[in-house]
């Protein structure tokens, strides 16, 4: 129901109370408009307040949530067809190369699992982004260089199973990446890309190796080329200058 419509049956409402109060007593019908007044000041402080109802930003816009990083939180359609076409619409802009079987897995995860369910979310409102480098810096990076990186992912619903799996797929990345001899990271990523069949770049290879050193998994990178600083602090420099690249060169 709209403003518009609300306000219609109020007035209907109040309109109703008057007259009885009147067909009661004159005394009745003062006491109902006083009320009736009480209660539109209340409503009117409360909503200059608050900027709207509960629940929604200034303007009466849904709140922004975890889900979508630019803009109001998007209402996923219950479709299971649609959130289908969200996934792969966003696939084919993004060169993710998910296959049918992985777009169905991961829209009958979102039915039960918050994670997937904020994922389509993000990839419903992220139309405006201008590269995949900058949806590689959400709070998930390590399930989205997951997806970007591997050609042939596993699914689940379960949140902690999704990081083990992703974890030991980053893993035995990097235990071949331990054998390799001295060279510069980008050799190092061709040679992986070659190997296992994947698609990294440096920021999802750097964004999976910082993410197996949070779970006290290390591996070595040196003569990796710019691997210097600690935390993500080398990840963030890879993002500005992708972005700066990528600003520079007309989208595809």
């Amino acid at each position: 129901m709209d403003d518009s419509c609300g306000c219609g049956c109020g007035v209907i409402i109040i309109v109703f109370l008057i007259v009885a109060g009147i067909a009661a007593s004159p005394a009745a019908a003062v006491a109902i408009a006083l009320i009736i007044a009480a209660i539109a000041i209340i409503a009117l402080i409360v909503k200059k307040t608050t900027g709207g109802l509960p629940g929604q930003a200034p303007g009466g816009t849904a709140a922004p949530g975890r889900g979508a990083p630019n803009g109001p939180r998007t209402v996923l359609p219950k479709s299971k067809v649609r959130r289908a076409d969200i996934v792969k619409q966003f696939s084919a802009r993004f060169r993710l190369y998910l296959t049918e079987e992985q777009v169905n897995l991961i829209v009958n995860a979102s039915y039960i699992s918050d994670l997937w369910r904020s994922e389509i979310e993000v990839m419903q409102g992220a139309y405006n982004f201008e590269t995949s480098a900058q949806w590689l810096q959400g709070g998930t990076k390590w399930l989205r260089a997951y997806l970007k990186a591997f050609t042939v992912q596993e699914i689940t619903s379960d949140l902690k199973q999704q990081e083990d799996i992703v974890t030991a797929a980053f893993d035995a990345v990097f235990r071949y990446v331990d054998g390799l001899p001295d060279i510069p990271l980008a050799d190092k990523i061709a040679r992986v890309n070659r190997e296992f069949f994947t698609l990294f770049d440096d920021v999802s290879f750097m964004i999976a190796y910082r993410f197996l050193e949070s779970k006290g998994i290390n591996h070595r990178l040196s003569g990796s080329g710019p691997v210097r600083n600690e935390g993500d602090a080398d990840v963030d420099e890879l993002l500005k200058r992708y972005r700066k690249k990528t600003d520079e060169s007309p989208d595809e």
